[in-house]
Protein backbone atom coordinates (compact mmCIF):
# COMPACT_ATOMS: atom_id res chain seq x y z
CA UNK A 1 0.00 0.00 0.00
CA UNK A 2 1.20 3.51 -0.56
CA UNK A 3 0.47 7.14 -1.20
CA UNK A 4 1.33 8.71 -4.54
CA UNK A 5 0.81 12.15 -5.99
CA UNK A 6 -0.77 12.35 -9.43
CA UNK A 7 -0.12 15.09 -11.97
CA UNK A 8 -3.86 15.47 -12.43
CA UNK A 9 -6.80 13.73 -10.76
CA UNK A 10 -10.42 13.86 -11.76
CA UNK A 11 -12.74 15.43 -9.22
CA UNK A 12 -14.76 12.81 -7.40
CA UNK A 13 -17.72 14.92 -6.36
CA UNK A 14 -17.77 13.38 -2.91
CA UNK A 15 -17.81 15.16 0.41
CA UNK A 16 -14.36 15.94 1.81
CA UNK A 17 -12.69 14.94 -1.45
CA UNK A 18 -10.09 16.99 -3.30
CA UNK A 19 -9.27 16.93 -6.98
CA UNK A 20 -5.58 17.45 -6.25
CA UNK A 21 -4.87 15.56 -3.01
CA UNK A 22 -2.45 12.60 -3.02
CA UNK A 23 -4.00 9.25 -3.89
CA UNK A 24 -3.88 6.10 -1.78
CA UNK A 25 -3.11 3.02 -3.88
CA UNK A 26 -4.02 -0.25 -2.19
CA UNK A 27 -1.90 -3.30 -2.92
CA UNK A 28 -3.59 -6.08 -4.93
CA UNK A 29 -5.82 -8.22 -2.72
CA UNK A 30 -6.23 -5.53 -0.06
CA UNK A 31 -9.49 -5.64 1.96
CA UNK A 32 -9.89 -1.97 1.04
CA UNK A 33 -10.63 -3.02 -2.51
CA UNK A 34 -9.03 -2.19 -5.87
CA UNK A 35 -8.33 1.20 -7.30
CA UNK A 36 -7.23 4.42 -5.67
CA UNK A 37 -8.66 6.67 -2.99
CA UNK A 38 -7.87 10.30 -2.32
CA UNK A 39 -6.14 11.06 0.94
CA UNK A 40 -9.18 13.14 1.82
CA UNK A 41 -11.28 9.97 1.89
CA UNK A 42 -9.48 9.28 5.19
CA UNK A 43 -8.63 12.80 6.43
CA UNK A 44 -10.98 15.80 6.18
CA UNK A 45 -9.60 18.71 4.20
CA UNK A 46 -12.34 21.28 3.64
CA UNK A 47 -9.87 24.15 3.18
CA UNK A 48 -7.68 22.39 0.61
CA UNK A 49 -4.60 22.14 2.82
CA UNK A 50 -3.44 18.97 1.09
CA UNK A 51 -4.04 20.17 -2.48
CA UNK A 52 -0.91 19.42 -4.53
CA UNK A 53 0.83 18.03 -1.42
CA UNK A 54 3.95 15.96 -2.07
CA UNK A 55 4.33 12.79 0.06
CA UNK A 56 7.80 12.61 1.59
CA UNK A 57 7.76 9.73 4.08
CA UNK A 58 5.47 7.54 6.16
CA UNK A 59 5.95 5.70 9.44
CA UNK A 60 3.69 4.11 12.07
CA UNK A 61 0.62 5.10 10.07
CA UNK A 62 1.64 8.78 9.82
CA UNK A 63 2.24 10.44 6.44
CA UNK A 64 4.59 13.43 6.06
CA UNK A 65 3.97 15.79 3.13
CA UNK A 66 5.43 18.99 1.78
CA UNK A 67 2.56 21.45 1.39
CA UNK A 68 2.14 23.92 -1.40
CA UNK A 69 1.73 27.48 -0.21
CA UNK A 70 1.70 30.87 -1.91
CA UNK A 71 1.76 32.99 1.24
CA UNK A 72 5.20 32.21 2.67
CA UNK A 73 8.70 31.48 1.51
CA UNK A 74 9.39 29.01 4.30
CA UNK A 75 9.14 25.26 4.12
CA UNK A 76 5.68 24.07 5.18
CA UNK A 77 5.04 20.44 6.03
CA UNK A 78 1.94 18.64 7.18
CA UNK A 79 1.34 15.28 8.80
CA UNK A 80 -1.78 13.18 8.86
CA UNK A 81 -2.87 9.78 10.12
CA UNK A 82 -5.38 8.07 7.80
CA UNK A 83 -6.11 5.55 10.55
CA UNK A 84 -7.44 8.14 12.98
CA UNK A 85 -8.30 10.97 10.58
CA UNK A 86 -6.02 13.37 12.48
CA UNK A 87 -3.91 16.00 10.72
CA UNK A 88 -1.23 18.44 11.83
CA UNK A 89 0.32 21.37 9.94
CA UNK A 90 3.64 22.71 11.22
CA UNK A 91 4.39 26.44 11.11
CA UNK A 92 6.74 27.48 8.28
CA UNK A 93 10.42 26.73 8.72
CA UNK A 94 11.71 30.18 7.81
CA UNK A 95 14.96 30.33 9.72
CA UNK A 96 17.12 28.97 6.94
CA UNK A 97 17.49 28.21 3.25
CA UNK A 98 16.56 24.52 3.67
CA UNK A 99 13.95 24.68 0.93
CA UNK A 100 12.86 22.40 -1.87
CA UNK A 101 15.45 19.83 -2.82
CA UNK A 102 17.79 20.99 -0.04
CA UNK A 103 15.76 19.08 2.57
CA UNK A 104 16.77 15.46 2.20
CA UNK A 105 16.23 13.63 5.49
CA UNK A 106 13.07 12.92 7.49
CA UNK A 107 12.26 11.17 10.77
CA UNK A 108 8.66 10.83 11.98
CA UNK A 109 8.68 10.14 15.72
CA UNK A 110 5.82 8.90 17.87
CA UNK A 111 5.19 9.13 21.60
CA UNK A 112 6.63 5.63 21.99
CA UNK A 113 9.89 6.68 20.30
CA UNK A 114 10.27 9.60 22.70
CA UNK A 115 9.75 7.42 25.80
CA UNK A 116 12.05 4.49 25.08
CA UNK A 117 12.37 3.56 28.77
CA UNK A 118 8.63 3.14 29.19
CA UNK A 119 6.39 0.39 27.90
CA UNK A 120 4.57 1.98 24.95
CA UNK A 121 0.80 2.00 24.92
CA UNK A 122 -0.99 0.92 21.77
CA UNK A 123 -2.03 4.52 21.11
CA UNK A 124 1.45 5.88 21.86
CA UNK A 125 2.95 3.84 19.04
CA UNK A 126 0.87 5.79 16.53
CA UNK A 127 0.60 9.25 18.16
CA UNK A 128 2.73 11.91 16.45
CA UNK A 129 5.22 13.56 18.79
CA UNK A 130 8.23 15.00 16.97
CA UNK A 131 9.66 15.53 13.49
CA UNK A 132 13.34 15.67 12.54
CA UNK A 133 14.51 17.16 9.23
CA UNK A 134 18.00 17.31 7.77
CA UNK A 135 18.94 19.73 5.02
CA UNK A 136 21.96 21.54 3.65
CA UNK A 137 22.06 25.31 3.72
CA UNK A 138 23.14 27.49 0.85
CA UNK A 139 24.34 30.20 3.23
CA UNK A 140 27.02 28.17 4.99
CA UNK A 141 27.10 24.93 2.92
CA UNK A 142 26.65 22.82 6.03
CA UNK A 143 24.15 20.10 6.84
CA UNK A 144 21.79 20.95 9.69
CA UNK A 145 19.24 19.09 11.78
CA UNK A 146 15.90 20.74 12.58
CA UNK A 147 13.56 19.43 15.28
CA UNK A 148 9.84 20.14 15.49
CA UNK A 149 7.69 19.40 18.54
CA UNK A 150 4.05 18.51 18.01
CA UNK A 151 3.25 19.41 21.62
CA UNK A 152 4.59 22.98 21.46
CA UNK A 153 4.02 23.41 17.71
CA UNK A 154 7.42 25.02 17.35
CA UNK A 155 10.79 24.45 15.71
CA UNK A 156 13.91 24.30 17.86
CA UNK A 157 17.21 25.95 17.03
CA UNK A 158 19.03 24.13 14.27
CA UNK A 159 21.98 21.86 15.05
CA UNK A 160 24.98 21.85 12.71
CA UNK A 161 26.03 18.40 11.57
CA UNK A 162 28.75 18.48 8.90
CA UNK A 163 29.96 20.08 5.69
CA UNK A 164 27.49 19.24 2.94
CA UNK A 165 30.10 19.30 0.16
CA UNK A 166 31.91 16.36 1.74
CA UNK A 167 29.04 13.96 2.41
CA UNK A 168 26.05 12.66 0.48
CA UNK A 169 23.11 10.66 1.77
CA UNK A 170 22.97 6.99 0.80
CA UNK A 171 19.80 4.95 0.63
CA UNK A 172 16.50 6.27 1.95
CA UNK A 173 15.63 9.82 2.90
CA UNK A 174 13.52 8.48 5.77
CA UNK A 175 15.57 7.67 8.86
CA UNK A 176 15.79 4.32 10.58
CA UNK A 177 14.48 4.99 14.10
CA UNK A 178 16.20 2.55 16.44
CA UNK A 179 16.94 2.53 20.17
CA UNK A 180 16.04 6.15 20.83
CA UNK A 181 17.74 7.69 17.82
CA UNK A 182 17.18 8.42 14.15
CA UNK A 183 19.87 7.07 11.83
CA UNK A 184 20.78 8.13 8.29
CA UNK A 185 23.51 6.61 6.13
CA UNK A 186 26.05 8.87 4.38
CA UNK A 187 29.16 8.39 2.26
CA UNK A 188 32.26 10.56 1.86
CA UNK A 189 32.45 11.71 -1.76
CA UNK A 190 36.13 12.67 -1.46
CA UNK A 191 37.56 9.23 -0.77
CA UNK A 192 36.48 6.58 -3.26
CA UNK A 193 38.26 3.28 -2.68
CA UNK A 194 38.01 0.79 -5.54
CA UNK A 195 34.78 2.48 -6.70
CA UNK A 196 33.46 2.35 -3.13
CA UNK A 197 33.18 5.04 -0.50
CA UNK A 198 33.67 5.36 3.22
CA UNK A 199 30.33 5.02 4.99
CA UNK A 200 29.12 7.07 7.95
CA UNK A 201 26.04 7.03 10.16
CA UNK A 202 24.44 10.33 11.14
CA UNK A 203 22.68 9.81 14.47
CA UNK A 204 20.10 12.22 15.85
CA UNK A 205 18.99 11.65 19.43
CA UNK A 206 15.21 11.57 19.76
CA UNK A 207 15.11 13.13 23.22
CA UNK A 208 17.59 15.97 22.69
CA UNK A 209 18.07 16.29 18.90
CA UNK A 210 21.84 16.15 19.49
CA UNK A 211 23.67 14.89 16.42
CA UNK A 212 26.84 12.91 15.81
CA UNK A 213 28.57 11.44 12.77
CA UNK A 214 30.49 8.15 13.02
CA UNK A 215 32.54 6.36 10.41
CA UNK A 216 31.65 2.70 9.99
CA UNK A 217 34.23 -0.07 9.65
CA UNK A 218 35.05 -0.78 6.02
CA UNK A 219 32.40 -2.98 4.43
CA UNK A 220 31.97 -4.07 0.84
CA UNK A 221 28.88 -3.20 -1.10
CA UNK A 222 27.11 -1.27 -3.81
CA UNK A 223 24.14 1.09 -3.37
CA UNK A 224 24.23 0.82 0.46
CA UNK A 225 20.97 1.10 2.35
CA UNK A 226 20.45 1.24 6.12
CA UNK A 227 17.75 -0.96 7.70
CA UNK A 228 17.02 -3.17 10.74
CA UNK A 229 17.34 -6.95 10.92
CA UNK A 230 14.69 -9.22 12.38
CA UNK A 231 16.65 -9.47 15.63
CA UNK A 232 16.66 -5.65 15.97
CA UNK A 233 20.22 -4.97 14.82
CA UNK A 234 21.24 -2.26 12.40
CA UNK A 235 22.02 -3.67 8.98
CA UNK A 236 23.23 -2.38 5.64
CA UNK A 237 21.99 -3.87 2.40
CA UNK A 238 23.79 -3.57 -0.92
CA UNK A 239 21.29 -3.72 -3.78
CA UNK A 240 22.60 -5.12 -7.06
CA UNK A 241 20.69 -5.94 -10.23
CA UNK A 242 20.64 -9.68 -9.46
CA UNK A 243 21.27 -9.93 -5.72
CA UNK A 244 20.97 -8.13 -2.40
CA UNK A 245 23.78 -8.50 0.14
CA UNK A 246 23.09 -7.88 3.83
CA UNK A 247 25.72 -6.71 6.33
CA UNK A 248 24.77 -6.70 10.02
CA UNK A 249 26.25 -4.91 13.02
CA UNK A 250 27.43 -7.54 15.48
CA UNK A 251 26.81 -5.43 18.60
CA UNK A 252 23.14 -4.58 19.10
CA UNK A 253 23.59 -1.48 21.26
CA UNK A 254 24.43 1.01 18.46
CA UNK A 255 27.64 1.91 20.31
CA UNK A 256 29.63 3.37 17.41
CA UNK A 257 32.36 4.65 19.73
CA UNK A 258 33.10 1.26 21.27
CA UNK A 259 36.75 0.22 21.40
CA UNK A 260 37.20 -1.85 19.33
CA UNK A 261 34.28 -0.73 17.14
CA UNK A 262 31.51 -3.19 16.47
CA UNK A 263 32.19 -5.36 13.47
CA UNK A 264 29.90 -5.50 10.44
CA UNK A 265 29.73 -8.92 8.80
CA UNK A 266 27.98 -10.10 5.67
CA UNK A 267 25.23 -12.30 7.07
CA UNK A 268 23.49 -13.42 3.88
CA UNK A 269 22.85 -12.78 0.21
CA UNK A 270 19.43 -12.73 -1.48
CA UNK A 271 19.22 -13.82 -5.10
CA UNK A 272 16.91 -11.83 -7.37
CA UNK A 273 15.15 -13.84 -10.10
CA UNK A 274 16.05 -12.73 -13.65
CA UNK A 275 12.44 -11.69 -14.30
CA UNK A 276 12.63 -9.26 -11.36
CA UNK A 277 16.14 -7.90 -11.82
CA UNK A 278 16.41 -4.41 -10.37
CA UNK A 279 17.67 -2.27 -13.23
CA UNK A 280 17.36 1.48 -13.26
CA UNK A 281 15.79 1.74 -9.80
CA UNK A 282 15.79 5.19 -8.29
CA UNK A 283 14.02 5.10 -4.92
CA UNK A 284 14.38 2.96 -1.83
CA UNK A 285 12.25 2.91 1.31
CA UNK A 286 12.27 0.74 4.41
CA UNK A 287 9.02 -0.80 5.62
CA UNK A 288 7.88 -3.26 8.29
CA UNK A 289 9.80 -1.48 11.07
CA UNK A 290 12.81 -1.21 8.79
CA UNK A 291 13.22 -4.95 8.17
CA UNK A 292 12.04 -4.82 4.56
CA UNK A 293 12.90 -2.69 1.54
CA UNK A 294 10.52 -1.25 -1.01
CA UNK A 295 12.34 -0.71 -4.30
CA UNK A 296 10.92 1.32 -7.18
CA UNK A 297 12.18 -0.10 -10.46
CA UNK A 298 12.89 1.99 -13.54
CA UNK A 299 9.50 1.18 -15.10
CA UNK A 300 7.51 2.10 -11.98
CA UNK A 301 7.13 -1.41 -10.57
CA UNK A 302 7.42 -1.71 -6.79
CA UNK A 303 9.31 -4.68 -5.36
CA UNK A 304 9.60 -5.65 -1.71
CA UNK A 305 12.86 -7.19 -0.55
CA UNK A 306 12.12 -9.29 2.54
CA UNK A 307 15.44 -9.52 4.35
CA UNK A 308 14.35 -12.23 6.79
CA UNK A 309 12.52 -14.46 4.29
CA UNK A 310 15.24 -13.79 1.70
CA UNK A 311 12.79 -13.22 -1.14
CA UNK A 312 11.99 -10.45 -3.64
CA UNK A 313 8.34 -9.92 -4.60
CA UNK A 314 6.58 -7.48 -6.92
CA UNK A 315 3.62 -5.85 -5.15
CA UNK A 316 2.23 -3.02 -7.28
CA UNK A 317 2.80 -0.68 -10.23
CA UNK A 318 3.24 3.07 -9.76
CA UNK A 319 4.37 3.86 -13.27
CA UNK A 320 4.81 7.52 -14.26
CA UNK A 321 2.86 6.58 -17.38
CA UNK A 322 -0.20 6.24 -15.14
CA UNK A 323 0.31 9.78 -13.88
CA UNK A 324 1.95 8.89 -10.55
CA UNK A 325 5.13 10.45 -9.31
CA UNK A 326 6.55 11.04 -5.85
CA UNK A 327 5.31 7.83 -4.21
CA UNK A 328 6.02 6.53 -0.71
CA UNK A 329 5.06 3.14 0.79
CA UNK A 330 2.46 3.21 3.53
CA UNK A 331 1.67 0.37 5.93
CA UNK A 332 -1.83 0.32 7.35
CA UNK A 333 -2.83 -1.62 10.45
CA UNK A 334 -6.06 -2.92 8.92
CA UNK A 335 -7.58 -4.47 12.10
CA UNK A 336 -7.04 -1.19 13.96
CA UNK A 337 -8.38 0.78 11.00
CA UNK A 338 -11.63 -1.18 10.85
CA UNK A 339 -12.08 -1.03 14.63
CA UNK A 340 -11.68 2.76 14.55
CA UNK A 341 -14.15 2.98 11.68
CA UNK A 342 -16.71 1.00 13.69
CA UNK A 343 -16.14 3.30 16.67
CA UNK A 344 -17.01 6.37 14.59
CA UNK A 345 -20.40 4.99 13.59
Amino acid sequence: MGFGRKKMMKARGKQHSSAFAPAFLAAPGSPLGPGERALTAFVEDDDGTFNYAQPLAARRGIVLMRLRTETTGGLVVGLCNPLTGESHVAPPLECCTCLGRHVNGYAILTAADCNVNERPSSSGRFAFSRLLLTGHHQDDRHLHLHSYSGATRSWSARATCLHSDQFRMAGADAAVVHRGAAHWLYFDVRRPQDARYDLYVLRGEVSSACVSMTKLPAIAGWSPFLCVSGDARLSITSVHAMRVEVWTQQHGDDDYDADPPAAWLRTHSIRIPPAQRLVGYSLLFHVNKGAMLAVYNGDGAVFVVDIERKVVEKVIDCSPRLGYYSCVPYEMDLPRFFLLQLGRK
